[in-house]
């Protein structure tokens, strides 16, 4: 997507190389759980997680609508974990997503986590069944490779990079539907096989395409294209 962007304004393409951006992922697989997170979350209710900083381009509000025509249609016992920090210069945006969860009875429904430390973080995608993003935009987005990494099948909108970085890893739309990305939900939670495979898909391609080392090799290789080393 990034690349694109800069061939459209006149970058010489044989010249773009791109390499995914470094993280702690491997580190974070690797971490024991909270487990008073996966006491709270690992029950009989349907999780649903979102995973980044709460602001107007994560596209929250489509997630809470979302989850109100997933709850009146399809399973009334499901929930939305929103795990991110909520900076104090967005409170009206904050207290916003808040009235929209009120106005669609989901009181209780919604939870706003907050930002967390990795233990907790770990524990939240272990608890998930799915993971939803429904952003507007995105440069990367590491909490869907960090999905793809746990085996977390995720559902997402197709908005900037969001196509790019999934691949064929997850359900991708063209819009923010929420009767269609609730239908979604239901097929995944109807079909074990298909999520799983989702899943599977998933760690497959974090594991040749976003892992550490193969980031590390992909730096290396653009370097050595560029003639630095």
């Amino acid at each position: 997507y990034n690349a694109e962007e800069l061939i459209r304004e006149g970058a010489d393409r044989f010249k773009c190389v791109v390499v995914p951006p470094f993280h702690n992922i491997d580190t974070l697989t690797q971490l024991a759980p909270d487990t008073s997170v996966l006491d709270q979350f690992v029950n009989h209710t349907l999780n649903i997680l979102m995973v980044g900083r709460v602001a107007p381009n994560k596209g929250h509000g489509a997630l809470i609508e979302t989850l109100a025509a997933y709850r009146e249609n399809y399973n009334g016992n499901a929930r939305l974990l929103i795990v991110g920090r909520e900076a104090p210069q967005l409170a009206s945006y904050s207290q916003w997503l808040r009235e929209l969860t009120a106005s669609k009875a989901l009181d209780g429904a919604v939870i706003f986590a907050g930002g967390v430390s990795d233990e907790q973080l770990k524990a939240y995608y272990l608890a998930a069944d799915f993971f939803m993003l429904t952003s507007e935009h995105e440069g990367f987005c590491v909490p869907l490779v960090e999905a793809m990494a746990m085996k977390v099948p995720i559902i997402a909108f197709a908005s900037s990079a969001i196509p790019a970085t999934i691949g064929e890893a997850g359900l991708v739309w063209p819009e923010r539907n929420p009767y269609l990305l609730a239908a979604s939900i239901d097929y995944l939670n109807r079909d074990e096989s298909v999520s799983a495979a989702l899943g599977y898909m998933g760690r497959r391609r974090y594991e040749h395409v976003f892992s550490t080392g193969r980031i590390a090799e992909d730096f290396v290789g653009a370097l050595s294209q560029a003639g630095l080393i």
